[in-house]
């Protein structure tokens, strides 16, 4: 490919190549659709370009938001609409960039499901760089590269399952299942009778030691009560004391004793 001319070249990247990038790069001007149709314009295809476009975007689940433009979508729908912009020209290489690194689990799953649907129905090859672990294990092929070399390649051969490209579920083994917990013997009526006695008596130890709790504080009530009512005789022959001061010197003045 270095050989031929960068004509050439072009020509090959706009019409057998694909590219999902990480950023998403759609044109926040014209719509779902508008972006879709636009990439088949600029791979020059001249016919059926509605049709293909609005198939590409009901294979990515799409179809009721085609007119939306990309700021009306969320980030798993603006890299669904990516994804169709960059298969609508039937490629048969794509290459993606990170295209679950701003997505959460869930859209991530649903962006690479349309990836194994687009290996199993369009028979294209997608090459994905990604450094997310769980990724990695619904590829094919993963190649783990290190400073520019390839350090480690991994076949996950996928298509083998016989589930549509994803991994099957070992069954355990029987001989590997834990064995189930023993069931504790049903208790006998005597036994039964026996515990049921032996909580009647520590509910009513418990129940004395309450009543023991509680009666000092009775007598504490008790006590600060007669310490009021001690209280309260003390002021009340102060007051009398005090009346009977104001009676003698009202009758040295022979004034009437109306003072107090």
């Amino acid at each position: 490919i270095s050989a031929i001319s960068e004509g050439r070249r072009d020509r090959i990247r706009r019409r057998s190549m694909g590219f999902v990038f990480q950023s998403v790069a759609l044109i926040s001007l014209m719509s779902a659709y508008e972006n879709v149709e636009f990439a088949l314009r600029v791979a020059g295809v001249r016919k059926g370009r509605r049709r293909r476009a609005e198939s590409c975007l009901n294979f990515v689940g799409l179809r009721n938001r085609m007119h939306h433009r990309p700021g009306e979508l969320s980030g798993g729908e603006q890299q669904r609409v990516a994804i169709a912009r960059a298969i609508a020209h039937r490629p048969s290489l794509i290459f993606a960039d990170e295209p679950t690194a701003e997505l959460d689990t869930h859209m991530a799953l649903q962006v690479m499901k349309l990836f194994r649907d687009l290996v199993n129905e369009e028979r294209a090859t997608v090459i994905m760089t990604t450094h997310d672990p769980n990724m990695m294990e619904l590829a094919d092929k993963v190649y783990t590269l290190e400073d520019g070399q390839v350090v480690e390649v991994i076949d996950n051969d996928l298509s083998a399952n016989g589930n549509g490209g994803e991994p099957a579920q070992s069954e355990p083994d029987a001989a590997e299942q834990p064995e189930p917990p023993e069931q504790p013997a049903p208790a006998k009526q005597g036994e039964v009778s026996e515990g049921r006695n032996r909580v009647t008596a520590l509910l009513k130890k418990v129940k004395v030691i309450f009543t023991r709790v509680q009666r000092p504080r009775k007598r504490e009530r008790r006590v600060a009560q007669s310490a009021v009512s001690g209280g309260g005789n003390r002021v009340a022959a102060l007051l009398r004391k005090v009346k009977g001061i104001f009676a003698r010197k009202s009758a040295r003045k022979g004034e009437p004793d109306d003072t107090v």
